[in-house]
């Protein structure tokens, strides 16, 4: 691999790297860093998730705080959680994945690697902005939380904070490994698809007519047109159903933090910074759903453009045989690429505005239900 080539796959995936090893998500690892993944799943399951849960369970007759612990960190953590045992159980694909993308960068041309390093540099930004994103979980030192002991007292008080800090930081880490391993995958796929096209430009010129060599450029066209896509469906199974997870449970936080910011409006009574936090937490659980949005939607774009290339080149010069070739291409390429929410609906920009309205349809709901509660 050349330097070129060896920095540009170090760019794209350094951020994601060394997010992974933070909780031992690194697909690579052998030894003890390997199961060091145990201790954000324990501190989140045992300090998070069954104290949230019980909170909500005991104050079941007061909505309020039920509302405000499910749409804290209680959903949120579940998903975190589901996400890391998801990332777990698929290391293998994900270090195929891995090794796809640093075997594309090593037979990588120069003309191809003009898209290769935008991507990778957009793949970077993106893992950063997804932990700035995911750091909302840490709301407070002392997330609201029912043990079956007195906590109060010292040291125990501090040791819970600590822990459930310690747990809202990794988990975070957690969420964002996972969304970058999605990000570098399909952002580099998506990448190659672009770079196929010129294949598609180079298909039909004087020599390959001459020398009849179309079938055979035709044939390697094929090949790695059918590589691309084996990996972009294992990409789809294994991200297909955490997302669908991620998204129902994202409807409902959505829906009941927007609850939340009227009560606060409303009321009047907290602080300003609540408000500002609310207001923070709304806009980054938005933007990463619309980050699952527009990724897919890229690679859609690339699929069809791969299409529109093998529509637009000069046939008219190719034997009717060679032509019919054509036609078996592009009844295939015709089958758009979708990464879906758990095979039912594919992300796209117009899921990400249903999304958007059904959220604002579940708090209308959940307004109406409050008020006849009260």
């Amino acid at each position: 691999m050349s330097d070129d080539n060896l920095a540009g796959y170090e760019e794209s995936i350094s951020a994601i790297r060394f997010i992974a090893r933070i909780n031992g998500l690194w697909p690579f690892d052998k030894g003890a860093r390997q199961y060091q993944c145990a201790v954000p799943a324990c501190l989140i399951f045992f300090f998070i998730v069954i104290p949230q849960t019980t909170k909500a369970i005991y104050s079941r007759n007061d909505l309020d705080t039920v509302v405000e612990v499910l749409s804290t960190c209680d959903l949120i953590e579940i998903v975190v959680l589901l996400k890391l045992f998801g990332l777990l159980y698929n290391k293998r694909d994900f270090q195929k994945l891995l090794t796809q993308v640093e075997d594309d960068w090593k037979i990588s041309f120069e003309y191809e690697q003009k898209i290769m390093w935008n991507n990778a540099r957009f793949i970077n930004s993106m893992n950063k902005s997804e932990y700035n994103n995911s750091t909302p979980v840490i709301y407070q030192l002392y997330i609201k939380s029912q043990f079956p002991f007195e906590t109060q007292n010292s040291p125990i008080y501090e040791i819970i904070c600590f822990s459930q800090f310690s747990a809202a930081i990794l988990s975070a880490f957690a969420f964002s490994t996972f969304d970058g391993y999605f990000f570098l995958t399909i952002l580099h796929f998506s990448g190659q698809l672009h770079n196929l096209k010129y294949n598609v430009y180079n298909l039909i010129t004087q020599d390959s007519i001459q020398n009849k060599s179309f079938t055979r450029k035709l044939a390697v066209f094929v090949c790695r047109h059918r590589h691309i896509m084996s990996y972009i469906d294992l990409i789809e199974n294994n991200f297909n159903l955490i997302f669908l997870l991620q998204i129902f449970s994202s409807t409902v936080i959505l829906c009941m933090q927007g609850y939340q910011f009227v009560l606060i409006i409303s009321q009047g009574t907290r602080l300003f910074t609540s408000i500002v936090f609310i207001i923070f937490f709304i806009c980054s659980s938005i933007i990463s759903i619309f980050g699952y949005c527009y990724i897919a939607e890229i690679i859609r774009t690339e699929s069809d453009n791969l299409l529109y290339a093998v529509y637009e080149i000069d046939w008219t010069n190719l034997k009717s045989r060679d032509a019919n070739l054509l036609l078996i291409i592009m009844s295939r390429l015709m089958l758009p690429v979708k990464i879906t929410v758990g095979k039912l609906v594919p992300f796209s920009l117009e899921y990400f505005t249903t999304v958007m309205k059904t959220s604002a349809g579940y708090l209308s709901v959940l307004l109406a239900v409050a008020k006849d509660w009260s």
